[in-house]
């Protein structure tokens, strides 16, 4: 596994409860559930099939995997055509994916009588909505490099030096971007 719970614990992504005891193993579980689920769901879509399971067998002995991979998950500054990039690793991009994903699904609850919110006590109820888009516009950076936002890029005198780089711009460089899907953008108004 690339991350655990410990990527939730603040910030914002964080989630609420999924390391106390006292309220029960069902948000622990269910967090740990959603790792799993969504973490493997993005990196099948990125990678392929073929390059998910090497990645899978390489996580079990990273540290003498194969260094592309070990790079994959870890990140590495690369240089290609005299200009230097910086790709962070998967760990960022799989947290907040997976706490996207989550936030859709804890969101609201299937019950016999249909779909619900809860609602909290002496409280008042917010909109989340943005706090999950910044997280899904972070990922979307990231992931595939779309929406660039203020990015390292320096110059000198007038040749790019360094620039981040997607999971979408390493996979290019060092893998294969045949079967990576790309996601669409997201923001408030819901467009």
């Amino acid at each position: 596994m690339i991350i655990d719970r410990t990527y939730f614990d603040k910030g914002i992504r964080f989630i609420p409860n999924h390391t106390n005891q006292n309220a029960g193993a069902t948000v622990t579980d269910e967090l740990d559930n959603a790792i799993d689920v969504y973490s493997s769901e993005l990196l099948r879509y990125a990678l392929g099939i073929a390059n998910f399971d090497l990645l899978k067998t390489a996580l079990q002995d990273l540290p003498n995997a194969d260094q592309k991979l070990q790079d994959l998950v870890n990140g590495v500054d690369y240089t290609i055509n005299s200009v230097t990039y910086r790709y962070g690793g998967l760990k960022e991009i799989i947290a907040d994916f997976v706490y996207c994903r989550y936030f859709e699904n804890d969101n609201e609850t299937y019950t016999t009588t249909g779909v619900v919110q809860a609602t909290a006590e002496n409280a008042v109820q917010a909109a989340g909505t943005p706090k999950y888009i910044r997280v899904w516009q972070e990922f979307i950076y990231k992931y595939q490099n779309k929406n660039r936002r203020g990015c390292n890029l320096v110059t000198f005198d007038g040749v790019r030096t360094n620039e981040d780089a997607s999971l979408y711009d390493y996979l290019k460089h060092a893998f294969s971007t045949d079967y990576f899907k790309f996601y669409e953008n997201k923001n408030s108004f819901g467009i």
